[in-house]
């Protein structure tokens, strides 16, 4: 092959050894890369030296780096696509859950509820005050529905202590109608008050919902415990640390804990994308340590394609 012809060759592999240099930007790849423009620099600017010695060089040695170099971004990029393709999937999640929670569902059915409850307790109310034999009272399990529908997204987890504390929670003496169980005080405040109460946040503790309502015109709450029928006042100072703000979905909590978890994927693909595994490295730096060598000039004619650094880098397991 012609000098000149040479001289090109040579030239295409320094080009394509920089783009390797700078998608990993890593130290020992760019000082490589720096040197082996060093070596064909020399031979490019003194046509007294043999040309094929330089491809002899770049034969040996160049063809095997960027025989590594490129299967180790190839087996980088498909990992950074697996990552990237965890995120977009995380993003649909996000997008999908902030549609359903911009709907606002659950306080639209919260008013609903309200009423329901409080035509409820009026007609609980009429039927303790007469004595009734025979309840005129709707079917509130069919119609209270809000917790069995929306409860598990939206009523907050509490702990077992705070849940035992709210059913075991000191009431005074309660009437006792068909299966529900209200205490007396309650349903004379609830009628001095005319029903006028609303939901003020719902729990849950292992499948068993607890709501808490409070009067409108009153600062008094009362709960009412589902699997046991039963409604008492409460006084909320008696639950320090527990929270009685209006829920919010649970589907907040997971957009968040999406959001970090991309940002987290984000940082490993990233990293994933550029990485140098502490194996190729070593073969990096004994490459490195040979082409820079005050002798490996001179003796550029005795390189010997046994040579252990080539056979170290031909036995990479990159796939």
């Amino acid at each position: 092959m012609e000098e000149n012809a040479l001289i090109k060759d040579s030239e295409k592999r320094i080009n394509k050894l920089k783009v390797l240099h700078h998608f990993f930007d890593h130290q020992l790849v760019v000082a490589i890369s720096v040197r082996t423009r060093v070596i064909h620099d020399i031979f490019a600017s003194n046509t007294a030296l043999d040309s094929n010695k330089l491809e002899l060089f770049h034969l040996q040695y160049t063809d095997s780096l960027l025989d590594v170099l490129k299967k180790l971004k190839k087996k980088n990029e498909q990992k950074y696509l697996i990552f990237n393709n965890e995120i977009t999937i995380n993003q649909e999640l996000i997008d999908e859950f902030q549609k359903e929670i911009e709907k606002d569902v659950f306080y639209d059915r919260v008013k609903t509820h309200n009423l329901i409850m409080q035509a409820f307790m009026q007609s609980l109310y009429q039927d303790l005050a007469y004595e009734n034999t025979v309840s005129v009272l709707t079917n509130l399990k069919e119609k209270n529905d809000l917790s069995d529908e929306l409860g598990l997204e939206f009523y907050r987890k509490i702990s077992e202590e705070n849940f035992q504390k709210l059913v075991s929670y000191p009431r005074n003496a309660s009437y006792q109608f068909l299966d529900f169980e209200i205490e007396k005080k309650l349903i004379g405040k609830l009628n001095t008050q005319h029903f006028m109460f609303k939901l003020s946040c719902g729990f849950q503790f292992n499948g068993v919902f607890i709501e808490v309502y409070e009067f409108i015109h009153s600062n008094d709450y009362f709960v009412y415990i589902k699997d046991k029928k039963q409604y008492f006042f409460i006084n909320k100072k008696d639950f320090n640390g527990l929270d009685f703000s209006r829920n919010k979905s649970n589907k907040k909590e997971i957009i968040v804990q999406l959001k970090q978890k991309n940002e987290q994927i984000q940082i490993k693909a990233k990293q994933q994308l550029h990485l140098v595994p502490n194996e190729v490295e070593n073969v990096l730096k004994e490459y490195l340590d040979k082409i820079t060598s005050v002798e490996f000039l001179d003796d550029l004619q005795n390189i010997d394609e046994e040579t252990n650094i080539l056979k170290t880098m031909l036995n990479l397991n990159i796939k």
